[in-house]
């Protein structure tokens, strides 16, 4: 069907001639590959690909982080990812707040989120929990009217 469409080509490990047959950006991969992979220097690498040393630190931590996700940078569901929302205490603490205290607003609780942890939130945050977990409803007071 498709036979004799591909041209044939011989294996090799010269970065001059690889970097042309790269079709999508996910295969640069192969500038960092001997790095993790075997070992190799990082300084020699940047001198065969030609790709600065520096490029190649960050992209190599990236992928001992987060694996293949961490090359991915064009992909926006990569990007969706690997981002994080606060943490399970911050998460909790948001919903608490709420619960006890239903008019504060979510500027409010990002304000008390950070006096108290001293890490702050974005504006969108707190109504993002909040819309994700589920508020529980106060049933007593904690003193009298």
């Amino acid at each position: 069907m498709g036979r004799g469409k591909r041209r044939r080509i011989e294996p090799t490990d010269d970065w001059k001639l690889l970097l042309p047959l790269f079709s999508w950006p996910e295969r640069n991969d192969e500038q960092l590959r001997p790095v993790p992979q075997f070992g190799a220097s990082v300084a020699e690498r940047a001198k065969e690909t030609g790709t600065p040393e520096r490029t190649l630190y960050r992209r190599v931590e990236r992928f001992e982080r987060d694996g293949m996700m961490g090359l991915s940078t064009t992909d926006p569901a990569a990007a969706r990812a690997r981002r994080r929302g606060p943490e399970p205490s911050i998460r909790r603490m948001i919903v608490e707040l709420k619960a006890k205290h239903p008019r504060l607003n979510d500027n409010e609780i990002a304000n008390i989120v950070y006096v108290r942890t001293g890490r702050r939130l974005g504006k969108h945050t707190p109504g993002r929990v909040l819309s994700e977990e589920v508020v529980p409803l106060k049933l007593s007071r904690p003193f009298e009217p």
